[in-house]
């Protein structure tokens, strides 16, 4: 299993969902590090704004959730085993 990589920042809340931290940094709760396609309209309206453009994330995930491995369909089962 790998671990996760720590942040170079102090965190006070963590998340691993977009959406989430999207939505908490456009409240102003907060910053958050979030591809570019997930807060396109927010950068665009003004809503959100980027800080600390040299700064990249390194560490990326890929996660799937499904119902049992039975019910997977031949290229679900094939990323899953790669």
């Amino acid at each position: 299993m790998k671990m996760a990589r720590r942040s170079p920042f102090h965190t006070v809340f963590c998340s691993n969902d977009w959406l989430t931290l999207r939505k908490m940094a456009a409240h102003g709760i907060g910053i958050a590090a979030l591809p570019a396609h997930v807060c396109r309209s927010e950068l665009a309206s003004g809503v959100l704004e980027r800080v600390l453009p040299e700064w990249r994330s390194d560490y990326s995930t890929l996660s799937m959730l499904m119902p049992s491995r039975g019910a997977l369909c031949r290229p679900s089962a094939r990323l899953q085993n790669s």
